[in-house]
Order: C-alpha cells, then sequence, then structure tokens
C-alpha cells in the first residue's frame, strides 16, 4: 500500500512560492525594456549587447531592492518600470557611454557588497579597489567611502573604527593619487549642474523618495551608507567639473537615485499614508505619475 504523502502546511507553501514574485518582477522588468527597442525602432542585429548592459542593470536593481527588505510588489514594480522606460537607462547603455554604465554596475556591485559580505577588511578592500576606479569616471566619487564616518553604533568598536579611518584613509589616498586639487573646476559652483540634474532632467521626484529611504534606513543600517554614497557624488559636483557634466552622467546618478526611490516608495506606505482605500489611491498615483512624467524628462 502506498502512502500518502504528507501535506505541506501553510507556511511550507508560502515558502515555496516566495520565488514567483521575484520572478515574475524581473520578466516585468525585461519585457519593458525590450518594449523600449520597439519604441525606439532600434534594430537587434547591432544592439544585442546594449540591451544586455541595461538588463544587468534591472535585474541588479531587483536583488538590491530585496536586499534593503522592500516587502510591497509595487514599492520593487514601479522603480524597475521607471528605469527601464527612461531615457537615462538608454543613455548610459550607449555604446559611446559603456564607461559610465560601467560606473554604474561597480556602483551596484559595491552595494551588494556592503549588503550581504560582514568581513569588514572585504568590504573595505572592495569599496577602495571600486571607488579608485569609479574616480576615474566620475571625480567626485572619491567623497563615496567618507560615508563610513556614520556607521551604525551596534556591533563591535574596533570594527567601527576600521570603517571610519578606513573610508578616511581610502579618500584621501585617492585623493592624492589623483591629485584631485589640480582637476578642471576644482572649488567652483556647481549650481547649475544640481539644478539641470533635479529640474530640467525631472529626477527631483526620485531623490526626494530617496530622502523618504533615510526614515525606511532606519532598521536597514547598511542602507544609510549606500544613500550617504550617492550624496557624496552629488556633492562631489560642486568641486569638480561644475558646468561640463553631459547628460550621461547625470544618467549615472539618476538611475541609481531610481532604484533607491523604491525604498522611499515603502516607507511612504507604510509609515506616512494610512491603510485605507484613498491612501493606497494617493500612492499609485504617485507612481503613476512619476511614471509618466519620464517619458518627458529623463
Amino acid at each position: 500500500m502506498v502512502k500518502s504523502k504528507k501535506a505541506l502546511k501553510p507556511l511550507e507553501k508560502t515558502q515555496n512560492l516566495a520565488w514567483i514574485p521575484e520572478v515574475l518582477l524581473g520578466v516585468l522588468g525585461l519585457v519593458v525594456w525590450t518594449g523600449s527597442f520597439y519604441h525606439q525602432g532600434v534594430s537587434w542585429a547591432g544592439a544585442g549587447d546594449l540591451w544586455v548592459r541595461g538588463a544587468s542593470l534591472i535585474l541588479a536593481v531587483l536583488g538590491i531592492l530585496k536586499l534593503f527588505g522592500c516587502r510591497s510588489f509595487a514599492s520593487r514594480f514601479f522603480p524597475v518600470v521607471w528605469i527601464a522606460i527612461s531615457g537615462a537607462l538608454w543613455n548610459l547603455c550607449a555604446p559611446a557611454n559603456v564607461h559610465y554604465w560601467a560606473w554604474e554596475a561597480a556602483m551596484a556591485i559595491g552595494t551588494l557588497t556592503l549588503l550581504t559580505v560582514r568581513d569588514f577588511r572585504v568590504v573595505l578592500g572592495v569599496t577602495a579597489c571600486l571607488v579608485a576606479w569609479m574616480t576615474s569616471v566620475m571625480t567626485g566619487s572619491l567623497l563615496m567611502p567618507l560615508a563610513f564616518l556614520f556607521v551604525p553604533k551596534e556591533g563591535k568598536a574596533r570594527t567601527r573604527k576600521w570603517f571610519r579611518w578606513g573610508g578616511v584613509a581610502i579618500t584621501l589616498v585617492i585623493f592624492l593619487a589623483f591629485q584631485a586639487w589640480k582637476q578642471k573646476g576644482f572649488l567652483q559652483s556647481g549650481w547649475l549642474d544640481a539644478y539641470d540634474f533635479l529640474t530640467a532632467r525631472l529626477f527631483l521626484p526620485f531623490v526626494i523618495l530617496s530622502l523618504l529611504a533615510w526614515v525606511g534606513f532606519a532598521t536597514r543600517k547598511p542602507g544609510r551608507i549606500v544613500l550617504l554614497q550617492l550624496a557624496g557624488v552629488l556633492l562631489g559636483w560642486f568641486f569638480w567639473e561644475p558646468g561640463s557634466l553631459s547628460f550621461a552622467p547625470q544618467a549615472a546618478l539618476g538611475v541609481a537615485f531610481m532604484g533607491i526611490s523604491g525604498v522611499g516608495l515603502e516607507t511612504m506606505k507604510t509609515k506616512i499614508l494610512d491603510d485605507s482605500w484613498h491612501g493606497r489611491l494617493v500612492w499609485a498615483a504617485l507612481g503613476v505619475s512619476v511614471f509618466l512624467g519620464l517619458f518627458k524628462g529623463t
């Protein structure tokens, strides 16, 4: 007599199906990105590598949002769709701007390392290598390791000291190695660059959502380091090469802020808006309005 299989418990069933939203989100992102090709009338014969570069960034953003703890389907769906339809991703993946795509990929690798690796020596080593290369593309990147000055107080005091002094040492060494004080436009005003990035390119909503992410990162402390690293690159605009930034570096920063804005959406839904139909309507309207605005600005 054949014994009947033991029925799965509800919790086990839920765990077995937990991968379905992740796969669905990945497929949706790639479908939207593929649809952009048909909308732009791009020939697949000579643009296969462009598609691969864009698809890799989309999947990386999904993985980072998952590690950040975004549970809502929509808080991950909106950023992925925003990135997939934006002109920023197109510009970033173009052959002429492949080094800025590599900058974005390095940013994603550094974020994944920070969120998954607990050994401070590995994190500092990876950060030093990545930031050294990223500085060769965008000089302001050398300020990113200073984010470790704000490492959370939880954990061993010795580890915190290593992070803080290590971040300062990395920035100082790279600053001296690249002779950043000799860079064009050093200590000149970069307000026009920031204004163009926030208003003309319509990246302001994503920066605001990223500020909301700061609240959501209260329970995800490594995430605040990532946000401070992005702020460090923005701050670099006020010290190096003002007035000479093309759309490519702006696109690199814009895609980064689009990705992290998913945490801001999650924070808005769980901590600001009430859990009612009109609260959800406001939340959904925000996502759709930004979605429509992307066709014009980025």
